[in-house]
């Protein structure tokens, strides 16, 4: 198993704990993979999650590493828009990120990050 798929698990795990139900995995979505697709109803709406999930060496992380590039950020958001256009439903999306160190632990989540 790879380290990206060590941190999508326990970013799975992470989320089911916090009350998500996870929808999808490494779902594509137009031209973007998303890792993970997640909801969560909040005031009796659902509310869907684009979840990236990255792994990154935590001491460059700390000193500022961009863990989610502009471009990605922008593929994201289309792939926001792209769900809408297939669907015809309107619900509260949330662009989120999950970030693990290097030895499989949460060092961040950003449930609205872009």
């Amino acid at each position: 198993m790879s380290e990206h798929s060590k941190a999508e698990n326990a970013a799975s795990v992470y989320l089911r704990k916090s009350g998500f139900q996870i929808l999808s995995r490494n779902r594509r979505i137009g031209s973007v993979e998303i890792d993970i697709l997640a909801k969560i109803k909040r005031f009796n709406v659902d509310h869907i999650y684009f979840v990236e999930v990255k792994q990154v060496q935590e001491k460059n992380y700390r000193n500022g590493y961009p863990p989610f590039s502009v471009k990605q950020r922008a593929r994201y958001n289309h792939s926001v828009l792209f769900m809408f256009s297939i669907n015809g439903r309107s619900f509260p999306c949330h662009i989120s990120l999950i970030v693990f160190n290097e030895h499989i632990q949460c060092i961040d989540f950003f449930p609205d990050y872009a």
